[in-house]
C-alpha cells in the first residue's frame, strides 16, 4: 500500500501542490494491471474535484479528459456485471479500509453508480440487497433525482418502511436548502397516511425506538409554502398536530427542561430602580396606574401609550418586531427547524412580546376600572375627532365594536384596519379621501403605504453598506480577535476598548481591515494606530442602529440626542444618501414593521407566520372567548401602530412647513 496519502472529495488533505502534482503523476503513470479499486475511486475523487476547481493543476483540462477516459474505459467495458460491480461496493464501503487509510468512498460510489449509469445492469432487487448489506440510509439516495427516477418503486418502499422518514419529506420545506427527491409515484393519500403515523407516534417494524420531533411538529404547524402539492393538511391534521405539540410541551415541562423568561410589569415608576437591583436578568416592564388613574383624557392616554416600555425603539421603529441581530444568539440561529420562508423569532423575542402586550393587557384594566374606557373608544376618538380637529384629515367612518365578544372585536378591527389603508392610500394622493372613491380602491400592501415625508427610512441595501456593517458589528466576522488577551466579540467594540496597531491584525484579517479603511469607516495613525475619528464616531453610531433594527427613521432619531447633533446625524446620512452608500425609501411603515405585520396578520410571505386575520376570519372557534384576548392585544397593537404612525406623518410634515408640530397637541 502506497505512503502518499489518497487524495478524496469526503476529506480533502493539506497538500502542496507539488504533492498534488504528484499523486497525480503515480496514477497517470499506472497501467491497468497495476491500478486497484482504490485507485479508481481516487481518480474519480481527483476528476471531480479539478472540474470543480477545489484543486488547481498545470493542464488541468488535458488531464481531466485523460482521467475520464481511463474512467469510462473502467465502468463502461470492465464493470460488466452487477457482480464486477460489487466488488467497487466492498472496498468503497469496508471498514478495514476506514480504519487503515482513513478511506471515505462512500459517496464516491454512489456518484460512480450514477454517473455510469449503473441502472442499467442493476435491478430493484440487487439494489435493496446493496442497500442491506452496506447499510445504506435512504437520505443518500434522495440527494439526486437519479434514484427515484430509476428506482421509484424501490426508493418508495423504502421511504414508507419508517416513519421517521416523513421527516426527510419535511426538511424539503425548511430554510436550510435540503432538496430530498422523492419518487413522483407517491399519492397524497400514501402522504398522509405517513403523516398520521408519524403525528401520532406510531412506528413502523423498522423503527427503533421513534418518537415523532417536536421541531418537525412545529415545522407541519406552519403554512408551509407548497406543500399542498403533495399532502392535504386538513382541519383534522391540524388538530392533531396542535394537540400532540401540547403534549410535548407538557412532557418536557413535567421534567424541567423547558423554562419560561423572567418578564414582569411593575405599576409604579418609583419601585422600578429597586426592582432593577433584585432581579437584573429579567424583563421588566411598567404601567405608570398612578398617571392613568390621574388622567382620564384620551388625548393624554394616547401619549402615554407611545412611550410604554418596549412598545417603541427610541428611534421610533415599532419594538414588536423582530432584530435578529441583536435578539438572536449563533446558538440560536444554528439550532431548530425553520421553514424556508421564515420570520426570524428568538426568545428575546417572545419575551419582549410577552412584556408588551402585559403592559397592553395592564392598561386596558386600568382603563376600564378608572374611567369606563376601552381600547375601541381611544379608536374611535383619534380618527373621529382628533385627526380632524387637528390634522384637518376627515376619514369615513372607521368601524369598531363595544362588544364585549373578542372574536367579534377582533374580525372588526381587522376590517377596519384594511379601510385604514385604503383611506390613507387617497388620502395621500389627493389630499382628501372621497368615499366613492373607496369603493373602488383596492387594498394596498402594507409596503404601498406612502409617507408624506421625503427619504422617511433610511436602509443599508448595498454590498458596500452591508459588508461594512457586517464587519463592524458581526461577532461571526472574526475581526474582534488579536490574541487571547485582547480580543472582542465584535471589531467595533475591539477598537473602542483596545489600542490595535495595523500590524497586530493577522493576514487573513487584512482584507477587511483595508475595505474599512478604503470607505473611511476608521483610519490609520502614523504610527500604524487604528482609531475612529469623531466622524467616523458618528456615522458608527448611525451603522449601529441599523445592524441593530435594520433602518433609521431619518425624522425621529433617538430623543436623547440634541436638536444639533440630529442635525449632524441628518447631513451625515445625506451624504452616504448622495454617494450611494445608503438607500431611503418613503413609506409608512418601515420595512421591518412591514415584515412584523405580515408576519402577524398574513400568511403569503412567511411560512410560520400567526396569520391571525385569516385565522379570525375564516371562522376559528373556541369554547371560551376568553382565549382570544391575546389575539385581541395583538389587533390593539396594530391599532396603536397606525395611530403612532400617521401622528408622526402630520407632525414632521408640519415641522418640514416651520410650523408647530402636532406631538405637543397629542398630549
Amino acid at each position: 500500500m502506497e505512503k502518499m496519502q489518497r487524495i478524496m472529495r469526503s476529506y480533502l488533505p493539506i497538500l502542496s501542490q507539488k504533492e498534488i502534482n504528484d499523486r497525480i503523476k503515480i496514477l497517470s503513470e499506472k497501467t491497468k494491471d497495476d491500478m486497484d479499486i482504490l485507485d479508481y475511486l481516487e481518480l474519480f475523487d481527483i476528476k471531480c474535484l479539478i472540474d470543480e476547481d477545489k484543486i488547481r493543476i498545470d493542464n488541468s483540462d488535458k488531464i481531466s479528459e485523460k482521467l475520464d477516459k481511463t474512467l469510462i474505459s473502467e465502468f463502461y467495458r470492465r464493470v460488466n456485471t452487477s457482480t464486477d460491480l460489487l466488488k467497487y461496493f466492498d472496498v468503497a464501503y469496508s471498514d478495514i479500509n476506514s480504519k487503515t487509510e482513513f478511506l471515505d468512498f462512500r459517496n464516491t460510489m454512489l456518484d460512480i453508480f450514477e454517473t455510469y449509469t449503473f441502472a442499467r445492469m442493476v435491478s430493484d432487487d440487487d439494489l435493496e440487497e446493496i442497500i442491506k448489506t452496506y447499510h445504506i440510509p435512504l437520505f443518500k439516495f434522495l440527494k439526486s433525482n437519479y434514484w427515484a427516477k430509476e428506482y421509484p418503486d424501490l426508493i418508495k418502499k423504502i421511504f414508507f418502511s419508517k416513519t421517521e422518514h416523513f421527516e426527510l419529506f419535511l426538511d424539503n420545506f425548511t430554510d436550510s436548502k435540503i432538496k430530498n427527491y422523492l419518487p413522483k409515484n407517491i399519492t397524497k393519500d400514501e402522504f398522509y397516511s405517513l403523516a398520521d403515523r408519524y403525528i401520532n407516534d406510531i412506528p413502523s417494524q423498522k423503527d427503533h425506538n421513534f418518537e415523532s420531533n417536536l421541531n418537525y411538529l412545529r415545522l407541519l404547524n406552519n403554512n408551509l409554502n407548497g406543500i399542498n402539492e403533495f399532502l392535504d393538511v386538513d382541519a383534522e391534521l391540524k388538530l392533531r398536530v396542535n394537540e400532540q405539540i401540547d403534549l410535548k410541551n407538557t412532557n418536557l415541562l413535567k421534567k424541567g427542561t423547558v423554562h419560561s423568561s423572567n418578564i414582569t410589569v411593575i405599576l409604579h415608576p418609583a419601585a422600578k430602580e429597586t426592582f432593577d437591583l433584585q432581579f437584573k436578568n429579567g424583563l421588566v416592564g411598567v404601567v405608570d396606574v398612578d398617571f392613568i388613574k390621574s388622567h382620564n383624557d384620551i388625548p393624554s392616554l394616547l401619549t402615554y401609550l407611545k412611550y410604554l416600555s418596549y412598545f417603541f425603539t427610541d428611534n421610533g421603529i415599532l419594538n414588536l418586531a423582530s432584530f435578529p441581530n441583536v435578539e438572536s444568539s449563533a446558538f440560536e440561529k444554528a439550532i431548530g427547524i425553520k421553514p424556508k420562508n421564515n420570520y426570524e423569532i428568538s426568545l428575546f423575542f417572545y419575551s419582549k412580546t410577552r412584556l408588551i402586550l402585559n403592559e397592553l393587557r395592564t392598561f386596558d384594566h386600568f382603563i376600564k376600572v378608572e374611567h369606563n374606557l376601552s381600547f375601541e373608544k381611544i379608536f374611535d376618538y383619534f380618527f373621529k375627532n382628533y385627526s380632524e380637529n387637528v390634522f384637518n384629515m376627515k376619514w369615513v367612518h372607521v368601524p369598531v365594536s363595544e362588544e364585549k365578544s373578542f372574536s367579534i372585536k377582533i374580525k372588526i378591527l381587522f376590517s377596519s384596519e384594511e379601510n385604514i389603508r385604503k383611506q390613507w392610500k387617497v388620502y395621500t394622493k389627493y389630499n382628501s379621501i372621497n368615499p366613492k372613491l373607496l369603493n373602488y380602491e383596492k387594498t394596498p400592501d402594507f409596503d404601498e403605504l406612502p409617507s408624506l415625508l421625503p427619504n422617511k427610512y433610511i436602509y443599508a441595501e448595498t454590498d458596500v453598506s452591508k459588508h461594512i456593517l457586517y464587519t463592524l458589528f458581526s461577532d461571526q466576522s472574526h475581526m474582534g480577535y488579536i490574541s487571547q488577551l485582547v480580543n472582542e466579540s465584535t471589531f467595533e467594540d475591539l477598537i473602542t476598548h483596545h489600542a490595535v496597531h495595523y500590524e497586530d491584525f493577522s493576514s487573513y484579517q487584512l482584507t477587511d481591515l483595508n475595505f474599512l479603511i478604503e470607505q473611511n469607516v476608521i483610519s490609520k495613525s502614523e504610527n500604524g494606530l487604528m482609531y475612529f475619528d469623531a466622524q467616523q464616531k458618528m456615522l458608527i453610531s448611525m451603522y449601529a442602529i441599523l445592524w441593530s433594527q435594520g433602518v433609521i427613521n431619518y425624522y425621529n432619531l433617538p430623543s436623547m440626542l440634541s436638536n444639533s447633533l440630529k442635525n449632524n446625524y441628518q447631513l451625515a446620512i445625506d451624504e452616504c444618501l448622495s454617494d450611494g452608500r445608503l438607500k431611503s425609501k418613503s413609506t409608512l411603515f418601515s420595512k421591518v414593521e412591514v415584515d412584523f405585520l405580515n408576519y402577524l396578520l398574513n400568511d403569503k410571505n412567511f411560512d410560520n407566520s400567526k396569520s391571525l386575520r385569516n385565522k379570525h376570519g375564516h371562522g376559528h372557534s373556541t369554547d371560551v372567548d376568553e382565549e382570544y384576548y391575546e389575539d385581541y392585544l395583538y389587533a390593539v397593537a396594530v391599532f396603536l401602530l397606525y395611530i403612532v404612525k400617521i401622528n408622526e406623518e402630520f407632525h414632521f410634515q408640519s415641522l418640514l412647513n416651520e410650523e408647530e408640530g402636532y406631538l405637543a397637541k397629542f398630549e
